[in-house]
C-alpha cells in the first residue's frame, strides 16, 4: 500500500496517458545577470537613501561582480 500524495508528489503515480500527476517539482536556477542587476540597483537605491555609505556600496558591487 502506497500514501497516494507523496507518490504524486514525487512522480511516482502516472496518468494513463504516462503524464506525470500533480505538481511538477522545478530545480532552482543559479542566480542570473538580471538579479545582479537587481541587486546593484537596491545597493544604489540605498546609497542614494543615505542608508549605506560609498565605501559599503563599492565593497557590496564588487562583491557582486566578482
Amino acid at each position: 500500500m502506497i500514501e497516494i500524495i507523496p507518490a504524486i508528489e514525487f512522480g511516482e503515480v502516472t496518468a494513463i496517458n504516462d503524464e506525470p500527476v500533480g505538481p511538477v517539482k522545478q530545480e532552482s536556477k543559479p542566480a542570473t545577470t538580471a538579479s545582479v542587476a537587481d541587486e546593484l540597483l537596491k545597493l544604489k537605491q540605498l546609497l542614494d537613501a543615505g542608508a549605506i555609505t560609498k565605501d559599503e556600496y563599492e565593497s557590496q558591487k564588487k562583491k557582486l561582480l566578482n
